[in-house]
């Protein structure tokens, strides 16, 4: 799959049952802020790291720049976004509509979601983490794994905590 190729998600069907064919403008300046900043953050790494000499190409942290910084890349990760919320349209209009912070949080998930599935497919020199994944067909991030204790979920109000690993 990859993150510079067209994504393939997995998620929950919306309940609502409907779509939107565009999204509205404050959804699109949300898309258009969390991956500025995220461009941002990630061109201020690779200028920082080029000056000490110490970014390797490729590597883990190359490919995650790369993702914000090739402008092919960052249009399929946009895209992926956009059509996330596309399919979601309670997320950005009518009365439940998420405010401006929550909608950049939303993004911020389904963004990173996003890299660390695509990471699933990818050989270790093409991944933008350097998670490891074990469990059948690989398929579980030992990151997660260690995390897991520490972290606090909390998924259409249901509260799920250490209890479960």
């Amino acid at each position: 799959m990859g993150v510079g190729k067209a994504p393939q998600e997995l998620e929950l069907t919306s309940i609502y049952g409907r779509t939107l064919q565009e999204l509205p403008p404050q959804a699109e300046r949300g898309i258009n802020r969390f991956y500025e900043a995220q461009c941002t953050k990630y061109l201020r790494e690779r200028e920082r790291l080029q000056r000490v000499g110490c970014l390797k190409k490729p590597s883990a942290r190359w490919n995650k720049q790369e993702l914000y910084l090739n402008s092919e890349r960052l249009a399929t990760a946009k895209d992926a976004s956009r059509q996330h919320l596309l399919r979601h349209p309670q997320l950005v209009s009518g009365h439940q509509r998420l405010q401006q912070e929550e909608l950049l949080e939303l993004l911020a998930m389904q963004h990173f979601l996003w890299i660390d599935l695509a990471d699933l497919d990818e050989d270790p020199a093409a991944r933008c983490s350097e998670d490891r994944f074990t469990g059948p067909e690989n398929s579980v991030c030992e990151q997660l794994l260690l995390d897991a204790p520490r972290e606090l979920f909390v998924i259409v109000a249901w509260l799920l905590s250490s209890c479960f690993v």
